[in-house]
């Protein structure tokens, strides 16, 4: 029979759970996506979520079908969230959202784009994945995007360039302006 204290005792699980909700928070919240709105996409029962991810409750933990369904809702590998739960809690969401993809690839860095674009736009995705691909990325700014292809850039650096060009535009004015007049286009 247990004791008290044992009763009472975290298991290595019950502490990498906590942790795992931490990055999943941090990913939600990056997101814009409350818990409720996760429940409802992933048709799972909303208490089970909002106790998943409670502290107070340290005996109701991940489990592994919850991880799958919230890592696909995601679209990050279940892997990813463990490591980065591993390493502390702290995810680099950049680099849980990008990891399905190839480094330094141009499906990567339409990924980016897509990102980075849809802080500002809101509207059809289907058109604003037209109009703001890699693509046009490329028809703006062939050497920058050839720097990220050959790895002499990361993804982190075209991120905060494509925001430093959001930050910097004019009313109404698209973004691929922008992006030429930071290369020093027209």
């Amino acid at each position: 029979m247990k004791s008290e204290e044992e009763k009472g005792a975290v298991t290595p699980w019950q502490k990498l759970s906590g942790k795992i909700s931490s990055v999943v928070e941090k990913m939600l919240e990056d997101r814009g996506v409350t818990k409720t709105q996760l429940a409802k996409e992933i048709h799972y029962a909303q208490s089970a979520i909002s106790d998943t991810f409670n502290p107070d409750k340290p005996r109701r933990t991940w489990s592994f079908p919850l991880l799958l369904l919230v890592c696909e809702y995601l679209r990050i590998p279940v892997y990813k969230v463990i490591e980065a739960a591993e390493q502390g809690g702290e995810a680099p969401w950049l680099t849980l959202y990008l990891a399905k993809t190839p480094p330094n690839s141009m499906d990567r860095l339409e990924l980016l784009v897509h990102t980075c674009a849809s802080r500002e736009e809101a509207g059809d995705a289907r058109l604003m994945s037209l109009y703001y691909s890699a693509q046009m990325f490329e028809n703006c700014a062939p050497q920058k995007v050839q720097s990220y292809l050959d790895g002499e850039l990361g993804d982190q650096e075209i991120y905060d360039f494509l925001h430093r060009v959001l930050d910097n535009l004019t009313e109404g004015e698209p973004l691929w302006n922008g992006v030429k007049r930071a290369v020093g286009g027209k």
